[in-house]
């Protein structure tokens, strides 16, 4: 369904990963049962607010498994170095992979909550968990072509971390937090300031969606220069 190109391909190896590495479901698993969860408690008890911050950190935590996405390939990146993969096919093949995988997601869960009665303002509670997507897709692909992160070995236990990564864990952990906010930010401002009008929430909504397609580009070109520059030292990096 996806093409024969070599971004589809990385796409479609990535997403026969996420259903075939017990460490992937395992990621999978934890990345939607917090999220779910404050759906499933803003249903039981109505408290809408609850259900509008699950869907976005759902979109958050989704985007940013792609952190450490090339830790997961260990030293089987060499194909992509040895083949001479653009850096930016590497980084887009991943980041459809990850929309496949956690966009139905995603957006399954907004509809239920939707559905539910439990999102109030939908249009922008829409907007920013669109923008919170992408903008984590974006950080993360750009992040993790500078540190790719550890894994746990393969069948080894999937909640595990190889020795020696605290400090770059870290920075990790702290990007991953501060950044999505950071990112935003500006749009959630956006959304609420003009939520008054129809007019306004749809000008929100298009202009959240370009800006956050615009940082993913970012992310996209960004990463796979880092990629270009030094995928000996990175492939050298991954155990």
């Amino acid at each position: 369904l996806l093409g024969t190109s070599p971004v589809a391909t990385i796409a479609a190896r990535r997403i026969r990963a996420w259903y075939r590495d017990s460490r992937l479901v395992s990621i999978a698993l934890r990345t939607a049962v917090l999220p779910v969860f404050f759906v499933a408690q803003s249903i039981v008890m109505d408290t809408p607010g609850l259900a509008g911050a699950g869907v976005v950190s759902l979109a958050v935590f989704a985007g940013l498994t792609l952190m450490n996405d090339l830790a997961f390939d260990g030293p089987a990146w060499w194909l992509h170095v040895a083949v001479g993969v653009p850096g930016w096919q590497d980084r887009l093949g991943r980041v459809l992979a990850t929309t496949v995988v956690f966009g139905p997601v995603v957006l399954l869960t907004y509809a239920v909550s939707l559905a539910r009665g439990v999102v109030q303002s939908p249009l922008p509670w829409l907007t920013v968990t669109v923008v919170a997507f992408f903008a984590s897709l974006g950080l993360a692909v750009l992040v993790g072509a500078y540190l790719p992160g550890t894994a746990p070995r393969t069948g080894g236990n999937p909640f595990a971390a190889t020795s020696g990564g605290a400090a770059q864990g870290c920075l990790t952990a702290i990007v991953s937090f501060v950044g999505p906010v950071l990112l935003t930010a500006p749009v959630a401002v956006l959304a609420w300031a003009t939520a008054g009008t129809t007019v306004g929430r749809g000008a929100a909504l298009v202009a959240g969606t370009v800006y956050g397609l615009g940082l993913l580009a970012v992310g996209v070109v960004a990463g796979g220069a880092r990629l270009d520059a030094r995928a000996p030292e990175l492939l050298g990096q991954l155990e």
